[in-house]
Protein backbone atom coordinates (compact mmCIF):
# COMPACT_ATOMS: atom_id res chain seq x y z
CA UNK A 1 0.00 0.00 0.00
CA UNK A 2 2.85 2.49 1.07
CA UNK A 3 4.14 1.96 -2.74
CA UNK A 4 1.09 2.86 -4.36
CA UNK A 5 1.11 6.01 -2.44
CA UNK A 6 4.56 6.89 -3.30
CA UNK A 7 3.86 5.82 -6.95
CA UNK A 8 0.63 8.53 -6.85
CA UNK A 9 2.58 11.16 -4.83
CA UNK A 10 5.63 10.79 -7.71
CA UNK A 11 3.17 11.44 -10.12
CA UNK A 12 1.51 14.16 -8.91
CA UNK A 13 4.80 15.99 -8.59
CA UNK A 14 5.78 14.98 -11.93
CA UNK A 15 2.30 16.19 -13.32
CA UNK A 16 2.75 19.76 -11.26
CA UNK A 17 6.31 20.42 -12.43
CA UNK A 18 6.09 19.44 -15.75
CA UNK A 19 2.91 22.17 -15.74
CA UNK A 20 2.78 24.94 -18.39
CA UNK A 21 3.84 28.27 -17.55
CA UNK A 22 0.31 30.00 -17.93
CA UNK A 23 -0.98 27.70 -15.11
CA UNK A 24 1.98 28.84 -13.09
CA UNK A 25 1.69 32.22 -13.94
CA UNK A 26 -2.06 31.62 -12.69
CA UNK A 27 -1.31 30.18 -9.51
CA UNK A 28 1.10 32.76 -8.89
CA UNK A 29 -2.02 35.21 -9.31
CA UNK A 30 -3.71 33.23 -7.30
CA UNK A 31 -1.77 33.75 -3.99
CA UNK A 32 -0.83 37.08 -4.90
CA UNK A 33 -4.92 37.85 -4.52
CA UNK A 34 -5.07 35.46 -1.12
CA UNK A 35 -1.63 37.30 0.28
CA UNK A 36 -2.21 40.97 1.72
CA UNK A 37 0.75 42.43 -0.23
CA UNK A 38 1.07 46.39 0.01
CA UNK A 39 2.09 48.29 -3.41
CA UNK A 40 3.52 51.82 -4.53
CA UNK A 41 1.10 53.11 -6.63
CA UNK A 42 2.42 55.97 -9.30
CA UNK A 43 0.55 57.41 -12.15
CA UNK A 44 1.84 59.59 -14.93
CA UNK A 45 0.70 62.52 -17.00
CA UNK A 46 3.12 63.88 -19.62
CA UNK A 47 5.86 62.32 -17.85
CA UNK A 48 5.17 63.81 -14.82
CA UNK A 49 3.71 62.08 -11.58
CA UNK A 50 -0.38 62.74 -10.83
CA UNK A 51 -1.03 60.25 -8.07
CA UNK A 52 1.35 58.87 -5.90
CA UNK A 53 0.18 56.73 -2.63
CA UNK A 54 0.70 53.01 -1.17
CA UNK A 55 -2.20 50.41 -0.86
CA UNK A 56 -2.70 48.86 2.15
CA UNK A 57 -3.18 45.15 0.39
CA UNK A 58 -3.70 44.14 -3.36
CA UNK A 59 -4.61 46.00 -5.55
CA UNK A 60 -6.61 44.70 -8.19
CA UNK A 61 -7.74 45.09 -12.06
CA UNK A 62 -10.52 44.58 -14.71
CA UNK A 63 -9.62 42.23 -17.89
CA UNK A 64 -9.65 45.07 -20.69
CA UNK A 65 -9.28 47.40 -18.62
CA UNK A 66 -6.77 50.28 -17.84
CA UNK A 67 -7.77 51.52 -14.10
CA UNK A 68 -6.76 49.39 -10.67
CA UNK A 69 -8.93 49.79 -7.28
CA UNK A 70 -7.17 49.43 -3.86
CA UNK A 71 -7.75 50.62 -0.34
CA UNK A 72 -5.40 53.34 0.32
CA UNK A 73 -3.16 53.01 3.45
CA UNK A 74 -3.10 56.46 4.24
CA UNK A 75 -6.94 56.91 4.64
CA UNK A 76 -8.08 53.72 4.40
CA UNK A 77 -10.59 54.76 1.41
CA UNK A 78 -11.25 52.99 -1.89
CA UNK A 79 -9.00 54.49 -4.41
CA UNK A 80 -9.99 53.66 -8.28
CA UNK A 81 -7.42 55.26 -10.93
CA UNK A 82 -6.44 54.94 -14.68
CA UNK A 83 -3.94 55.57 -17.08
CA UNK A 84 -0.17 55.36 -16.80
CA UNK A 85 0.29 53.55 -13.65
CA UNK A 86 2.53 51.30 -12.42
CA UNK A 87 2.19 49.12 -9.50
CA UNK A 88 5.18 48.01 -7.40
CA UNK A 89 4.69 45.20 -4.75
CA UNK A 90 7.07 45.42 -2.01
Amino acid sequence: MNRRLFALVVIILAVFSSSCSSLQTNASRTFADWTNREASVKCYSGGKIIFDSESDGKVFSEENSDGYVFIDKADKKLKEVSGDCIISYK
